[in-house]
């Protein structure tokens, strides 16, 4: 289906990008690569934990100084010099900040400001009194210098205010290389996927505003970005929420389990909350997050950009999702939908769209008659006897089966084609969403999403010719290529119904 095909209305409501990687310089902070790569490396945490330890030197030291009384001009010179480091090291630290943050926002903050005038009255006192040494005018610059030196105690004020440039090189570290908005004075994981169509990770609070968005400045970007009753946030998380007068009560809650997947039915009721809140009004704007903002934010997103007309294949949807979220300036790390069951369901919906025409399908009733595993050899045993499952059915019940007990099955190991046929006994019949676990007792066999070995989630409706075929890198968990030394390219799976 293409754009043309689409809905008017669907489209009205947002633009549409010219193309699939649209830059929207308007509304991303654009900054030299220079200047952006300054930025990062000054408020790295273990740029700004370097810089708290040298100020702390650098005050101990001054102490150290001012007591000594008389000293021996070697023991002096030696002082003068470290004195003369340390001037120097902070004059490019200042000098650096200054660049990256800018001016007018350097200087927003008192302590910053009193920083500044300690280090450079410090920096041009140091250097002057260094170069007279010995001249008439040296016994003059003795009292300024001990004055100076005493002003450098004031510095100690960073002791308190550089855990939050420490936090904010956490927050970096979490982020990794997701798109950040940095800007007007925020630094947030926030990134316009569209002029219209914002995704963050978590706004938080407590322990967890230490190293993600805090809430109030994600409130306060909100408020001052796009006024106080433009925005509205969507709550993706089953884990967490928050207190919602922060954004004015306007926050909508689809709670889905990390590194799970929505239901179609979530998915559909999300988009037609997004176009009734886009089309109120053209300033309207919406933001959606999970935790980290990429998998679950990725999934809901991807799913407006298909229903609006944005897209119409899969594919290209999560492709341009994972452009728009990823800073490829910082890493090459990939920062989209990368759970295989979340693409699927991306898949489902824009199958939804295109051949259901918007409508979700009455649900299908299957029966699960085998589980077929290919290329199992090198999982654990190599047989599947240390193998377990459970059939999560329509998200309500649950169906355990073990291959070694040949518990609710009966398991049989075809070694020269090396393949592990299922046949279960007594499984309730399918339907609706499903989600197929495996457990492995192998301790090799890393444990990762779901605290398990692998797993994958299908939606009945969309099962053909009674077969379903996942291979690895359709699974959750094998998708990782730190697996593949035990999940190899020949492991799959193949699910037969009737």
């Amino acid at each position: 289906m293409g754009k043309s095909d689409m809905d008017e209305s669907l489209v009205s409501n947002e633009a549409v990008p010219t193309t699939k990687y649209e830059e929207l310089s308007d509304l991303v902070q654009t900054r030299s690569s220079v200047r952006d790569k300054i930025y990062r490396f000054v408020q790295n945490i273990f740029f700004r934990i370097a810089t708290l330890i040298l100020i702390i030197i650098d005050c101990a030291l001054t102490v150290i100084d001012l007591s000594l009384g008389d000293k021996s001009p070697q023991d002096q010179d030696i002082i003068d010099i470290v004195v003369l480091i340390f001037a120097i090291i902070f004059f490019v630290e200042v000098c650096l900040r200054i660049y990256a943050i800018g001016v007018d926002h350097f200087f927003i903050d008192w302590y910053n400001c009193v920083d500044f005038v300690v280090i450079i009255m410090s920096f041009l006192i140091t250097c002057i009194y260094v170069n007279v040494n010995g001249n008439s005018s040296y016994a003059k610059l003795i009292v300024l210098v001990r004055l100076v030196r005493v002003m450098v105690l004031v510095r100690l004020i960073r002791v308190v205010t550089e855990p939050k440039n420490i936090q904010k090189g956490v927050r970096m570290v979490v982020s990794e290389n997701k798109r950040r908005y940095r800007g007007d004075g925020f630094d947030l994981d926030l990134t316009y996927i569209t002029p219209r169509v914002i995704g963050m990770s978590f706004p938080s609070s407590g322990s967890w505003a230490f190293y993600r968005n805090h809430i109030k400045d994600v409130s306060k970007f909100f408020d001052l970005k796009h006024g106080p009753d433009n925005y509205k946030i969507y709550n993706l998380c089953s884990e967490k929420g928050y207190d919602t007068t922060h954004f004015h009560g306007r926050v909508a809650r689809y709670p889905i389990d990390d590194h799970n997947v929505p239901t179609l039915d979530q998915m559909m009721k999300f988009v037609e909350d997004v176009k009734e809140w886009l089309g109120q009004d053209e300033r309207h704007v919406i933001a959606a997050h999970c935790k980290g903002g990429k998998g679950r934010t990725g999934t809901m997103i991807c799913a407006w950009l298909i229903y609006n007309g944005h897209f119409d294949e899969c594919k290209d949807v999560l492709q341009y999702f994972a452009d728009r979220r990823t800073d490829t300036s910082v890493g090459k790390k990939y920062q989209g939908v990368e759970t295989p069951s979340q693409a699927r369901y991306i898949d489902y919906f824009s199958r939804v769209i295109s051949q259901f025409n918007g409508k979700i399908p009455d649900s299908k009733t299957v029966t699960l008659k085998s589980i077929n595993i290919e290329g199992i050899s090198t999982v654990g045993s190599g047989d599947g006897s240390d193998l377990s499952a459970s059939i999560l059915i329509d998200r309500s019940e649950t169906f355990n089966l073990d291959f070694g007990t040949e518990t609710n099955c009966t398991a049989f190991y075809n070694k020269a084609e090396d393949i592990l046929i299922i046949t279960p006994k007594n499984c309730p019949v399918l339907k609706g969403d499903v989600r197929i676990k495996f457990n492995c007792r192998t301790k090799s066999v890393p444990r990762a999403y779901e605290d398990c070995a692998f797993y994958f989630w299908f939606n009945c409706n969309f099962i053909e010719c009674n077969s379903l075929t996942i291979p690895r890198s359709e699974l959750d968990n094998p998708h990782k290529s730190k697996t593949w030394k035990i999940y190899t390219e020949k492991f799959k799976i193949v699910c037969n119904f009737e």
